[in-house]
């Protein structure tokens, strides 16, 4: 299975509503199967791409010419023992219906596709509005601290082995 070092989305809630969220991910290719899986990457409609390279084991790397369709981009040269890096920037409106208030959407910290070295969810809002958070499964417990006026919340797992999946469990 693959093997995120780095699995990390920062959330930046705004008083409407709105929000910023960067995400930057760091991956091991262990095996051959894993290649073509990380070679064609599918990005968010909208994202805005500021990372987006293979990094080889002598530590050069390679970027794709052209990105050209930003949902669905080659990266070059993918082969097994590379890094592959993504660090992207996608932005939300607010929504009416959450009155000023957002949905973060999801952030699993397992997976039966991969093991996870770091794994983390930061989110950062206005110290005047309200947070809930609906842990689902095994979630590492929150860290709370203020920066310049705003409510820092980070989630942080590290060493997570893959999950295994259930015997004859449905695929989703």
């Amino acid at each position: 299975a693959p093997i995120y070092l780095l699995d990390r989305s920062v959330i930046r809630a705004f008083p409407g509503g709105g929000t910023l969220t960067l995400t930057h991910q760091i991956v091991l290719v262990p095996h051959a199967e894993a290649v073509a899986r990380f070679a064609e990457l599918r990005l968010p409609s909208g994202a805005r791409i500021f990372t987006l390279r293979t990094i080889k084991p002598d530590g050069t790397t390679r970027e794709p010419e052209d990105v050209g369709d930003p949902e669905r981009v080659h990266l070059p040269d993918v082969a097994v023992g590379d890094l592959v890096e993504v660090e992207i920037g996608t932005a939300r409106a607010p929504e009416p219906t959450w009155n000023q208030g957002f949905a973060g959407g999801t952030f699993s910290f397992r997976s039966t596709a991969a093991h996870f070295f770091r794994s983390e969810l930061v989110v950062v809002a206005p110290l005047a509005m309200p947070l809930r958070f609906t842990p689902i499964g095994a979630v590492p417990p929150p860290r709370e601290h203020r920066v310049a006026g705003r409510r820092v919340v980070t989630f942080t797992a590290e060493q997570v082995d893959r999950l295994e999946p259930e015997p004859f469990a449905p695929t989703l």
